[in-house]
Protein backbone atom coordinates (compact mmCIF):
# COMPACT_ATOMS: atom_id res chain seq x y z
CA UNK A 1 0.00 0.00 0.00
CA UNK A 2 1.31 3.43 -1.13
CA UNK A 3 -0.33 6.57 -0.12
CA UNK A 4 0.77 9.29 -2.00
CA UNK A 5 -2.65 12.40 -1.09
CA UNK A 6 -1.69 14.38 2.14
CA UNK A 7 -4.62 13.61 4.78
CA UNK A 8 -5.21 14.76 7.84
CA UNK A 9 -5.01 12.00 10.20
CA UNK A 10 -5.24 11.46 14.22
CA UNK A 11 -3.09 8.36 15.21
CA UNK A 12 -3.46 6.64 18.06
CA UNK A 13 -0.69 4.59 19.59
CA UNK A 14 -0.37 1.90 21.37
CA UNK A 15 1.33 3.72 24.79
CA UNK A 16 -1.69 6.30 24.52
CA UNK A 17 -0.39 8.98 23.11
CA UNK A 18 -2.21 10.55 20.46
CA UNK A 19 -0.14 12.21 17.22
CA UNK A 20 -2.19 14.64 14.80
CA UNK A 21 -0.64 15.78 11.20
CA UNK A 22 -0.76 15.37 7.57
CA UNK A 23 -0.31 12.00 6.59
CA UNK A 24 2.29 12.16 3.68
CA UNK A 25 4.18 9.46 1.55
CA UNK A 26 3.91 5.86 3.89
CA UNK A 27 4.86 2.71 3.27
CA UNK A 28 3.60 -0.76 4.43
CA UNK A 29 6.20 -0.67 7.49
CA UNK A 30 5.52 2.87 8.81
CA UNK A 31 3.58 5.95 8.06
CA UNK A 32 4.96 9.72 7.90
CA UNK A 33 3.53 13.21 9.67
CA UNK A 34 4.43 16.52 8.52
CA UNK A 35 2.87 18.99 10.89
CA UNK A 36 2.02 16.92 13.26
CA UNK A 37 1.46 17.87 16.91
CA UNK A 38 2.05 15.23 20.03
CA UNK A 39 -1.49 14.99 23.12
CA UNK A 40 1.02 12.65 25.52
CA UNK A 41 -1.23 10.25 27.71
CA UNK A 42 -3.21 11.10 30.16
CA UNK A 43 -1.86 13.90 33.30
CA UNK A 44 0.25 15.48 30.60
CA UNK A 45 -2.36 17.93 29.30
CA UNK A 46 0.26 19.87 26.76
CA UNK A 47 0.40 19.51 23.45
CA UNK A 48 4.11 19.74 21.99
CA UNK A 49 4.71 20.56 18.42
CA UNK A 50 6.95 18.34 16.11
CA UNK A 51 9.59 19.49 13.69
CA UNK A 52 10.77 17.78 10.71
CA UNK A 53 8.48 14.45 9.52
CA UNK A 54 7.66 11.67 12.28
CA UNK A 55 7.96 7.85 10.91
CA UNK A 56 5.67 5.67 12.81
CA UNK A 57 5.83 2.16 12.62
CA UNK A 58 2.87 -0.14 12.08
CA UNK A 59 3.26 -2.16 15.29
CA UNK A 60 3.53 0.81 17.43
CA UNK A 61 0.03 2.17 15.80
CA UNK A 62 -3.27 0.82 18.09
CA UNK A 63 -5.30 2.84 15.41
CA UNK A 64 -6.39 5.68 12.83
CA UNK A 65 -8.82 7.98 11.84
CA UNK A 66 -8.58 10.17 8.77
CA UNK A 67 -9.74 13.89 9.25
CA UNK A 68 -9.98 15.47 6.21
Amino acid sequence: MLTVRRRTVVVNLIGGTTVVGDRRLSWPWQVKLTGARMHPGPGHPEQQQMDGAVLIPWDRIEWIQVVS
